[in-house]
């Protein structure tokens, strides 16, 4: 069974920030946050009731999980979801040639989300990648090493979460989250990656948005440091995205990279449970500022753009929100059990195959 798994968890993607549930709780946590000004710019873009989860992965599918018609067109942007950083810090220069990291992707991308005299459906595609990228930037090693491709090339054995052997950068973006909501849901819980289509991870998520929501109410851990996570944002955006990466590189370097003994993670290394126990605290921080510093965003932003462009109902039809998708999830679920329409996608298919569907 564990040879499987490994096998299984070797063939997987090689970067998917936070996985379905980390992009889950922060747009859901930014959506909670959301001025209703920018919530309706928001949906004169998207789609009215179109949740911010409800396409926050689908730069992952584009470029690195999709059928090859759509990562033949878009495999180019897996370069924007992360920095290879050199020596624990960033240098945009260096790390960020011609704008190809994390950093510069938001920074093109919330740009082109604004500016009306673009297509209807490159401003949506632009929102898709403001809102994944804000949480890829807040995952340490998606401001890794270069010499081990951000932990990709490291293989480590983990004794939490599903006892595998895998690489560095898939025990940050799914391991880590997947052991706390073992935590909570026991043998109710499904891996996010685990080849078994589930209708909507909501419910998993949820529980990390609860448990970050009370610690940003007033009186929580979290709500005295709020002003200070946006202090930079609001002085100088563009520098306050490097110091986002520079935070990753370091914090991959104290954390990721490092063993509870103090001793360097390298091929092979074994991760203990103490090592989830003593950094899941932090990965709970980064996804807590990751939904503050998106929610800042799009209500600076949103509300100051012209968003009453329209578009011929052809070029919308992939991202409005359906009035009814309970046929389309009917058969996505008679071919694939548990499966169902994902309507946001640019070509939307049923969950957990390439197979097509239209609500």
């Amino acid at each position: 069974m564990v040879s499987s798994l490994v096998i299984l968890v070797s063939a997987l993607p090689l970067a998917a920030a936070w996985g379905l549930d980390g992009h889950g709780a922060v747009a859901t946590i930014a959506g909670f946050r959301m001025t209703p000004e920018a919530r309706e710019a928001h949906d004169a873009i998207m789609g009215e009731g179109v949740r911010l989860a409800d396409y926050a992965s689908w730069p992952d599918y584009a470029a690195f999980e999709g059928p090859e018609e759509v990562t033949s067109v878009w495999g180019w942007s897996g370069a924007l979801h992360h920095a290879d950083t050199q020596d624990c810090h960033f240098v945009y220069s260096r790390d960020c040639k011609e704008d190809m990291c994390v950093a510069g992707g938001l920074k093109n991308y919330t740009q082109r989300v604004v500016d009306d005299s673009l297509p209807l459906s490159e401003r949506q595609t632009a929102m898709k990648f403001v809102v994944h990228l804000m949480a890829d930037i807040h995952q340490p090693l998606h401001g890794g090493n270069l010499s081990d491709a951000t932990g990709i090339k490291t293989n480590v054995q983990i004794k939490f979460a599903n006892f595998v052997t895998t690489n560095l950068h898939f025990v940050w973006d799914f391991s880590l989250l997947d052991q706390w909501e073992m935590d909570r849901y026991a043998g109710d819980y499904i891996m996010q990656r685990e080849d078994v289509p589930h209708r909507d991870r909501t419910r998993f998520w949820s529980s990390l948005v609860e448990t970050i929501g009370k610690k940003l109410q007033k009186g929580g851990e979290y709500a005295v440091q709020v002003d200070s996570w946006l202090a930079d944002c609001k002085h100088d955006f563009d520098q306050c995205l490097n110091d986002m990466v520079e935070t990753d590189a370091q914090l991959s370097c104290e954390l990721a990279y490092t063993n509870v003994d103090g001793t360097p993670v390298v091929e092979g290394s074994v991760l203990p449970r103490e090592y989830y126990d003593t950094r899941i605290a932090t990965v709970e921080e980064q996804l807590a500022k990751g939904g503050v510093r998106l929610a800042w965003l799009l209500n600076t932003i949103l509300p100051a753009s012209t968003t009453t462009t329209t578009a011929e109902p052809t070029e919308v039809t992939t991202t409005e929100a359906p009035k009814d998708c309970a046929k389309a999830d009917e058969l996505c679920a008679s071919k694939i059990p548990g499966s169902y329409c994902k309507y946001w996608l640019d070509t939307p298919t049923c969950y957990g195959s390439n197979e097509p569907c239209s609500c």
